[in-house]
């Protein structure tokens, strides 16, 4: 698999940053290059892009990276005789000065965290598309570091949250094809939206389903393979919120997984707290939205034999029961 335009930046311009570190004079750019066996115009554009995203990442709440390469004539020059040196031409680079008093920001952020800051911020532009500074500051990012990474992977998944969220300001049913989650197969229902939220499985919305009272489900965006707003209205209940938190009520898990599956129970769980750990095990506190059989049956079996439920008793056997239940559907003609 081809490694991302926007990762080689990343690593090469971290890989100067090591190199240059070792001279404190700096170091001609053709001989850095050289070094990290790309041309010297290539290193020069990736060193530029690298911290061109330094002004999006502190419009989006982030900061300034460090060590910084600094473009210069001669390394030999004081740093007020090098303040009008054009990075497209300096024949030099080298780590600016990281004393105290130098004013070079504070945080270095990872590949990972910009990605997240992308990620974040289209999401934002998601609810406020109109929010013409953010979109700037995010495609700016988009196009400098992360170049490579495709901005449109989930266009239609925003396009699907802002219909969504216009039908919630506007009180209009919506019609939608859902693949559901828990359960086999593809339903359709009309839903009345009442809520839209952001969690680390997505874009959900808790709508009530018309024809159900007081039934009040979340929707994955993710699972709605057609969706159409409806001319109708409705009228937002009075209980809503209630109905949503019944819905949403969190059950306490203690569970006890290997070390190397706490990442299972992160994954499935709304949160979770280390109660007891050692080298081999850590015992969790989990706490699980409904259906909480399905979530730790399936925290059991992704963990392996060596996970179990201390408490609540009735769901110890829920990786046993749902084992069961997959051997009977796959075995099923």
């Amino acid at each position: 698999m081809t490694t991302p335009v926007y990762v080689r930046r990343f690593m090469r311009v971290t890989q100067a940053i090591e190199v240059l570190s070792h001279y404190s004079d700096g170091r001609r750019l053709a001989d850095l290059a050289a070094e990290l066996e790309t041309s010297e115009s290539e290193l020069r554009e990736e060193i530029l892009a690298y911290y061109a995203a330094d002004a999006t990442v502190d419009q989006l709440g982030g900061g300034y990276r460090e060590p910084v390469i600094e473009f210069v004539a001669d390394p030999r020059l004081v740093d007020s005789d090098d303040d009008d040196v054009d990075p497209a031409d300096a024949p030099y680079v080298r780590l600016r000065d990281m004393r105290p008093e130098a004013d070079v920001g504070t945080h270095f952020l990872s590949l990972g965290q910009l990605a997240q800051v992308s990620t974040a911020g289209r999401d934002l532009l998601t609810l406020d598309p109109t929010n013409t500074v953010l979109a700037e500051a995010v495609e700016a990012l988009e196009t400098t570091i992360l170049v490579g990474l495709d901005p449109a992977r989930d266009s239609w998944l925003a396009t699907t949250a802002q219909q969504m969220r216009s039908a919630i300001d506007e009180r209009r049913r919506v019609r939608i094809r859902y693949a559901r989650k828990w359960e086999p197969g593809v339903v359709e229902h009309v839903i009345e939206p009442y809520r839209l939220v952001h969690t680390h499985r997505g874009w959900e919305v808790d709508a009530g389903v018309v024809g159900r009272d007081e039934y009040v489900p979340t929707f994955l965006l993710s699972g709605i393979r057609e969706l159409d707003v409806l001319d109708e209205t409705f009228e937002r209940p009075a209980d809503v919120d209630e109905r949503i938190e019944r819905n949403r009520r969190e059950v306490a898990v203690t569970v006890v997984v290997p070390q190397g599956a706490r990442w299972v129970v992160e994954r499935h769980a709304e949160s979770a707290e280390v109660l007891e750990e050692d080298e081999e095990s850590v015992k969790l506190r989990a706490n699980v939205l409904p259906p909480v059989q399905r979530r730790i049956g399936l925290v059991l079996l992704i963990a392996g034999p060596d996970a179990f439920v201390t408490e609540p008793a009735d769901l110890r056997d829920a990786g046993r029961d749902l084992a069961r239940e997959l051997l009977t559907h796959h075995r099923a003609p």
